[in-house]
């Protein structure tokens, strides 16, 4: 190996199994040949370009999860929203139900009362009649009655 150092470079050359390379004695490596960083560029750029392709898979199945998440939150709020609707119709079911029963009981105790208010009114007339019919007998029964 025949080695010559370039002050103005900054590199030792060397040439090395027939080639020219230059060594960086500060990081102790030698520059890469055109074909060596044409490998390694086209190595970094399918790397690149996994790791993006990886990166759009990623987002894209993050967002099928979200979509997924999104559509089961919507379902679950139909479902809360039938529910609670179902619910409201049973509570205005009860109250017409309670209503009719309540108006039910309120024509039920009006009938009573009206009943008793009737047979009050029978035995008055009945006390009535059964007086005018003792005043009469008492007149018939009278001797100074012509009858």
């Amino acid at each position: 190996t025949v080695a010559v150092w370039s002050p103005v470079l900054q590199l030792e050359q060397q040439v090395t199994e027939g080639q020219l390379r230059f060594w960086d004695r500060k990081t102790g490596k030698y520059l890469e040949l055109p074909e060596e960083e044409s490998e390694r560029l086209q190595r970094e750029a399918e790397a690149r370009a996994e790791s993006e392709a990886q990166a759009r898979a990623e987002e894209a199945r993050a967002r099928r999860e979200a979509e997924v998440r999104a559509a089961e939150e919507a379902r679950a709020r139909r479902e809360a929203e039938v529910r609670a609707a179902s619910e409201a119709q049973a509570r205005r079911e009860a109250e017409i139900q309670a209503a009719s029963e309540a108006q039910a009981r309120k024509e039920a105790e009006a009938r009573v009362a009206s009943e008793a208010q009737a047979r009050e009114a029978e035995k008055r007339r009945t006390k009535a009649l059964e007086t005018r019919l003792a005043e009469l007998e008492a007149v018939r029964r009278d001797p100074r009655n012509p009858d």
